[in-house]
């Protein structure tokens, strides 16, 4: 910023604000600035719907069983806003949800209510819910979303929702249950992060198992922290062959009465290299597998 910029913005504040000699001044200028982000927020989200009405409207009476539409959609609102095609996406779908089944939350979002990230939430967590329950479900967070910040108001929200579908939860966690999977996602400098998803039940024990192994190896001369240990633990457990489960103190049937040899996992990593580097005459590093850069060094 310039110093003429800098002396027309201060000029826009005003001499309370440039002085601030009085806070509550800035303080309901930020509140303001606050409801005013909402409003166009809101605003945008009308105005995102109206572009995929006038779209569907161009192409009625075509049959698209290819799904070719939805994507040139997408596509195009990518490239307009500037941002990845599956933010678009969430976009599109968001605005839909908040006009055709949540008219008060994009209201009470346009009067400065709450966030765009709160109305966002409620949005999204209305995804398998039927008409009567997106109903309930607005009716009951709505009040929540004026006074609870992100973090807080998403937990509570999250609560809310299984509530409203109590009476087929049963059947929910069913269908849930069949998408289990473990999946990798690469990391920088080496790193990575494998993360499973599983049962509730299974997640807390495989955790307290984790944790227990963790602190039974804690002692004098032990540097590694908790967390350390109980990342080496859950390497230990699934590749070293002999590595040792500690007992379950609390002796129930759910736990292991006595320490346990697990024989783990065996791993297998091929490492692709590039003939040049192997003759001596190239640096490129190699490739362990989808996007793991491998160099000479790293490892036996």
């Amino acid at each position: 910023m310039t110093p003429e910029e800098q002396v027309d913005w201060n000029a826009e504040l005003g001499p309370d604000e440039v002085n601030v000699l009085d806070a509550d001044v800035l303080l309901e200028g930020l509140v303001q600035s606050r409801r005013e982000r909402a409003q166009q927020a809101a605003f945008e989200f009308a105005r995102v719907d109206q572009f995929r009405r006038h779209r569907e409207d161009c192409t009625a009476g075509r049959t698209d069983t290819s799904g070719l539409f939805g994507r040139a959609l997408r596509a195009e609102l990518a490239a307009a806003l500037c941002i990845p095609e599956n933010a678009a996406e969430a976009l599109l779908v968001r605005s839909r949800t908040l006009i055709d089944d949540l008219p008060e939350t994009l209201w009470r979002l346009g009067v400065g209510r709450f966030s765009e990230r709160h109305a966002s939430i409620i949005a999204d967590l209305t995804a398998g819910l039927t008409p009567e329950q997106v109903r309930q479900f607005e009716e009951q967070v709505l009040e929540y979303a004026e006074t609870l910040t992100v973090g807080l108001f998403t937990r509570k929200a999250e609560q809310i929702k299984e509530l409203v579908q109590a009476a087929d939860m049963e059947q929910r966690h069913t269908e849930a249950r069949s998408n289990r999977e473990v999946w990798v996602e690469p990391g920088g400098n080496g790193m990575g992060w494998l993360t499973a998803y599983l049962p509730n039940t299974q997640i807390v024990a495989i955790d307290n198992r984790l944790t227990a192994a963790a602190r039974s190896l804690q002692g004098e001369g032990e540097d590694r922290t908790l967390r350390q240990l109980r990342a080496d633990a859950f390497a230990d457990i699934l590749t070293d062959p002999g590595a040792i489960i500690p007992a379950d103190e609390s002796g129930t049937e759910s736990g292991l009465r006595i320490p346990t040899v697990h024989r783990g996992i065996r791993a297998e990593v091929s490492l692709v290299v590039p003939a040049l580097s192997v003759m001596g005459q190239g640096g490129d590093p190699g490739d362990a597998g989808r996007r793991y850069p491998y160099r000479c060094g790293d490892g036996a």
